[in-house]
């Protein structure tokens, strides 16, 4: 789906839900990006969130991936990271969330 400059995908690969993400997570479009993942984590035991084309995340994009974080730990599931690139590994890493995920490279490199 693509809205106000975001879109995403979902795929099944190796026993993972994977949520590619691609534009920008902000506060138009958060609830968009949050109902993406929350379907995904529905979908199976493992989400990983591919942010490989993923341009821009705001503090509403960030509570987005802890409201996740959170539903897959109640819910007895593993959710990763996979892509981080650019802006979006700089802002994760500076708001200190890049050492609270699991992540991985590429979405190849999921175990």
């Amino acid at each position: 789906m693509m809205e106000n400059n975001f879109e995403s995908t979902v795929e099944q690969k190796d026993g993972w839900s994977v949520l590619s993400l691609k534009g920008r997570i902000d506060g138009v479009n958060a609830s968009l990006a949050e109902s993406a993942a929350m379907d995904a984590l529905n979908g199976g035991k493992k989400l990983a969130i591919n942010m490989e084309e993923l341009k821009y995340i705001s503090s509403a994009g960030l509570r987005v991936f802890l409201r996740v974080e959170q539903s897959a730990t109640g819910e007895g599931k593993k959710f990763v990271f996979c892509g981080m690139r650019g802006s979006v590994k700089d802002i994760l890493r500076e708001s200190g969330m890049a050492m609270l995920f699991e992540s991985y490279d590429t979405q190849d490199d999921l175990p």
